[in-house]
């Protein structure tokens, strides 16, 4: 095993739920499309104050918080998030009331932001996690281990910049800032994420029997008397 990142290590857990409309619990199994987008998607950026936009428009559509619009040049403009995703969860807060939570999650966080987004059409067995480095040396906190040919998370730093990913025990690293490292030796996969100076978008196939890690979603009412809630109009966009 290589330790990219820290001396202590303890492995992260996540929940893999998504409520059904029913209210029951929905398990993600993966499937299918190795072209299409990765299912679901976080991305972790960082805030210097309160006043600090991270560039992410949010409305309600569908049932349900999107992503609007992303504001070029922005902390999130080169992240896998896309116009249309559905938004699960801000800093591990379930997005299930209002665009005007959501928006005030975002502006209440100071240090780090991470969004975590469902992609409808994506393959549930790939997970997409971006994190931004404020500088060259920082650690992302990943333990690698080879094992059939690739490259799989042993581990997760809880004080690395990966902590609030997707990324979890056990998933095979698939490309690094769109390399393939499908095939990459543990030495040369750790080499692309040390080298990447400002952005890390990591791709990995999850190799759970039992679904995708993703934040849990709770199911949305739309009778909300809230605007936020029915209101498509850009006007009405909520932005951060």
């Amino acid at each position: 095993d290589t330790d990219c990142c820290h001396e202590s290590f303890t492995a992260q857990t996540a929940v893999a739920l998504l409520r059904s409309s029913e209210g029951g619990i929905r398990i993600v199994t993966p499937s299918a499309s190795p072209e299409s987008r990765p299912g679901f998607i976080s991305a972790t950026v960082h805030k210097k104050s309160k006043s600090t936009k991270v560039g992410l428009g949010m409305q309600w559509k569908n049932g349900a918080l999107r992503v609007s619009h992303i504001v070029p040049f922005s902390p999130l403009c080169d992240s896998p998030i896309r116009v249309g995703d559905k938004i699960l969860s801000i800093n591990s807060a379930a997005c299930t009331n209002s665009a005007k939570e959501a928006f005030d999650l975002i502006t209440n966080s100071i240090g780090t932001v991470t969004v975590v987004v469902q992609v409808e059409d994506g393959d549930p067995s790939l997970v997409a996690a971006m994190v931004t480095k404020p500088f060259p040396e920082s650690l992302v906190g990943l333990i690698l281990r080879p094992g059939a040919g690739a490259s799989y998370v042993r581990k997760v730093n809880p004080d690395g910049l990966a902590v609030n990913s997707l990324l979890n025990a056990g998933d095979r690293i698939v490309s690094i800032n769109n390399q393939d490292c499908s095939m990459m030796a543990v030495e040369d996969v750790l080499h692309a994420i040390r080298s990447a100076e400002d952005k890390v978008t990591i791709v990995a196939k999850t190799e759970s029997t039992t679904g995708v890690v993703v934040s849990a979603s709770a199911s949305i009412s739309t009778t909300s008397e809230d605007p936020l809630l029915v209101d498509d109009d850009d006007d009405d966009d909520e932005q951060q």
